[in-house]
């Protein structure tokens, strides 16, 4: 039973391990590639100040978006060109993940929110002459995953513990 429990603990956290870093990395590379879509997207609506154009942009992308929870769409300077909030953009949001670093074409960064945590994705437009384009994505559903695959495996730890205990109880029980 020790052994079982011992193997199966071990193995619940590596699994656990393993799977949060693949799914992270798997929403770290959709995000980008979102927020490099609606860079592109985003960049001749900017050049023509079309900001009604850039504003439908950024909503239909964030509405086809299932952990998408914000896109904001900063100008050279800083200054928001659109964004999904509806009238009120959060204080501390268009400062955060600010910079002129953009190693590998972006920048990701863990914003901690009401909703949790968020991981907010920066791509420059024109290598950041005409904007910056932010994609907040929620890790709420990666946490989920995560949690569910513990719980069953850890389910099955505990039927398989049960089994052993009952496969030594039973001889046991039979012989004396």
């Amino acid at each position: 039973l020790g052994l079982v429990l011992l193997l199966g603990v071990g193995a619940v956290i590596q699994v656990q391990r393993v799977t949060r870093a693949t799914l992270t990395r798997e929403m770290d590379e959709r995000a980008v590639s979102i927020t490099r879509d609606m860079a592109a997207r985003a960049a001749d609506f900017i050049l023509l100040e079309d900001f009604v154009a850039l504003r439908d942009l950024v909503l239909e992308t964030l509405a086809s978006s299932k952990d998408g929870r914000y896109i904001l769409v900063l100008d050279g300077r800083g200054n928001v060109l659109a964004h999904t909030f509806g009238h009120f953009l959060p204080p501390d949001l268009q400062p955060a993940n600010s910079g002129n670093q953009y190693t590998g074409g972006f920048r990701i960064q863990r914003l901690a929110s009401e909703e949790g945590i968020l991981r907010d994705v920066a791509v420059p437009i024109f290598q950041g002459r005409a904007g910056v384009v932010r994609v907040g994505m929620s890790e709420e559903r990666l946490e989920g995953t995560v949690a569910r695959t513990t719980q069953q495996l850890l389910l099955l730890v505990a039927a398989v513990s049960l089994l052993g205990v009952l496969a030594a109880y039973l001889p046991t029980a039979i012989l004396t």
